[in-house]
């Protein structure tokens, strides 16, 4: 898939879900996040990383600032890279009179294609002349994936996939049911069809088989045939311009193209397709699940199973699930319309 495509996605997602970001980098929420104007650091063109102004609690709250950058697979001399990052944006944070500390931060998305980073640079030069700069290189693959769940952390559940899972296809189906189960509050269904297009194309780096991507994310309840990002994924390379209208699009916002397929599919959705989706996702947490507890869920309206998807996605386990389940509404007796007589 094209390094564009990625770094689009990646520009999103730290433009979207950059307080969850913070507060997994931070280990701790913070109580603002501002990004920095691109154009405040002039060094090579970067697409994905940004530089965020944060103040984080704590008995002295002052202002710090993060550079987060996300890598595919990494670039040589990626040590010098980042500390002529950092001097230029240290130099530019000092210039607008805020002098404050700068930690840097480098995200990397695919093991595969992964090249060593040291996370630093130590040499000695001699005649006095040393350097020792350090920053964090954070390799998903060696990541817990519980540090990405939460049910406030829809934008760090893109990424769920790429973490050290035992299985990313279940990785997958549960990012998507907690996605489409976040508070309205916290995502509103665009936000969501942003994330869920983040997750299938971040989900290409670890399952090879597109159509299983396809099956496990689009099908049935996302719309698929309004998706961009599913037609990227198939149709790429079968129209050069078709393509690069494709990169571009994502990189004015994912949402004008996957918005409308997964609104439309959230809102015409089967009762079937509702059911099976609450399904998959308690069995990839708890395993096989009881024929009762289907039939319990069946026979609801669309704002009953959205509830359900929702506390299947984060519910601590099967029993805790159950015991949420509301009882089933009553059905409504017809009412006999009396004949008149002519």
């Amino acid at each position: 898939m094209a390094r564009r495509s990625f770094d689009a996605a990646a520009k999103f997602l730290l433009d979207r879900a950059s307080p969850e970001l913070i507060a997994w980098l931070a280990g701790k929420r913070p109580i603002s996040v501002r990004p920095i104007r691109a154009d405040l650091v002039d060094v090579d063109v970067r697409r994905a990383d940004r530089i965020f102004e944060v103040v984080l609690p704590g008995r002295r709250r002052r202002r710090q600032y993060f550079h987060v950058e996300v890598q595919t697979a990494g670039q040589e001399a990626m040590d010098l890279r980042m500390l002529r990052y950092w001097a230029k944006a240290k130099e530019a944070i000092r210039k607008r009179g805020k002098a404050a500390p700068l930690s840097s931060f480098v995200l990397y998305l695919d093991r595969k294609q992964y090249r060593d980073d040291p996370g630093g640079l130590w040499t000695d030069e001699g005649h006095g002349t040393t350097c020792a700069f350090t920053y964090r290189a954070v390799k998903l693959w060696e990541v817990d994936p519980e540090e990405l769940k939460g049910p406030g952390n829809p934008g760090l559940r893109t990424l769920l996939p790429l973490a050290g899972c035992a299985d990313p296809v279940e990785a997958v189906i549960e990012s998507r049911a907690a996605i489409l189960g976040t508070s309205e509050r916290i995502a509103p269904a665009k936000l969501k069809a942003d994330l869920c297009g983040i997750l299938a194309l971040f989900a290409g780096i670890v399952i090879p088989d597109k159509d299983r991507i396809r099956r496990l994310v689009w099908e049935d309840t996302m719309g698929i045939e309004k998706s961009c990002i599913y037609r990227y994924i198939h149709e790429k390379g079968r129209r050069k311009g078709y393509q690069k209208g494709i990169e571009k699009g994502i990189e004015k916002g994912i949402e004008k193209g996957i918005e409308k397929g997964i609104e439309k599919g959230i809102e015409k959705g089967t009762e079937e397709t509702s059911v099976r989706s609450i399904l998959e996702v308690l069995e990839s947490r708890f395993g096989k699940i009881d024929p009762g507890i289907e039939g319990r869920i069946r026979g609801r309206d669309r704002e009953g199973l959205k509830a359900l998807l929702r506390k299947a996605a984060i519910a601590p386990s099967l029993a805790a699930f159950t015991r949420e389940i509301p009882p089933a509404p009553r059905a409504r007796k017809a009412r006999a319309v009396p004949s008149r007589g002519r």
